[in-house]
């Protein structure tokens, strides 16, 4: 994929495919990475808070900390070495200095920022213990084409 399309559109590539699914089932993933040779995982997937109630946090964790624990496992099974995440500011909380590193603490004051934070460690521990090269990509704030955000 590339941005260079009209409008933010994808361009396809031939050394990339976007692949969409719902990493919360095992056996989706699972079929994905052994469908395909990868290089490098590029995780966008996230539940961000939408919904009220014990729903919305059923939902956050199903997908943002054990979702990322299903392609993790994936990852380590079919030996791919690199993935990109993409994470949220919401990880640090309140900043404590500005501007914020990436040795800031992370005190999330949000159940999102939390499952974020969760599946970050996730990432590190699967780094650290298998040599996967990761890297997390805390964003501040995303919006759609209609600028609503959290899409």
């Amino acid at each position: 994929m590339s941005l260079g399309g009209k409008n933010g559109e994808i361009e396809n590539s031939k050394n990339v495919e976007h692949i969409e699914g719902d990493i919360t089932n095992k056996l989706h993933v699972e079929s994905i990475f052994s469908s395909n040779k990868i290089d490098c995982v590029i995780h966008l997937a996230a539940i961000k808070e939408f919904r009220r109630g014990a729903e919305r946090i059923q939902s956050m964790v199903e997908t943002n900390v054990l979702g990322t624990s299903n392609i993790l496992e994936c990852i380590v099974r079919h030996k791919v070495k690199k993935i990109i995440f993409s994470s949220s500011m919401s990880v640090i909380g309140v900043p404590c200095y500005l501007p914020v590193d990436e040795h800031h603490p992370c005190m999330p004051v949000n159940f999102y920022g939390l499952t974020k934070k969760h599946a970050e460690e996730l990432i590190e521990y699967f780094s650290l213990k298998y040599g996967l090269t990761s890297y997390v990509l805390r964003f501040p704030g995303l919006f759609d084409a209609e600028r609503r955000e959290g899409a």
